[in-house]
């Protein structure tokens, strides 16, 4: 990894390692490609920034993003979450964030 790339990854590390408070959501309509996502979320500097993401795409294909993979062919870690979507998040606990998380099919 670069190291511009490394000092991004290290930023999210920081984040989702650190004391909180944490947001966990569920965006259940991703758009006309279908897709649905669930974000767990740290605030800095007054933005609600995504350290987590899952997406499930319409094809069933699960992305996982953080900072151990901050993108793929597929996407990349939203950052920060875009005000446009913030209205549409639905709160979930985090045990049902990590509940999908940690499923081998990311759904639970």
């Amino acid at each position: 990894m670069d190291e511009p790339r490394q000092g991004v990854a290290e930023y999210y590390r920081r984040l989702d390692e650190g004391p909180g408070p944490f947001a966990y959501h569920h965006f259940p309509d991703g758009g006309l490609d279908g897709s649905r996502y669930w974000f767990k979320s740290a605030e800095d500097q007054g933005e609600l920034i995504a350290i987590r993401q899952l997406q499930i795409g319409a094809d069933g294909l699960i992305h996982r993003y953080w900072c151990e993979r901050l993108d793929d062919e597929a996407g990349f870690l939203t950052d920060p979450l875009h005000p446009d979507i913030e209205d549409d998040l639905v709160p979930i606990s985090q045990e049902v964030f990590e509940s999908i998380w940690n499923s081998p099919r990311g759904e639970s």
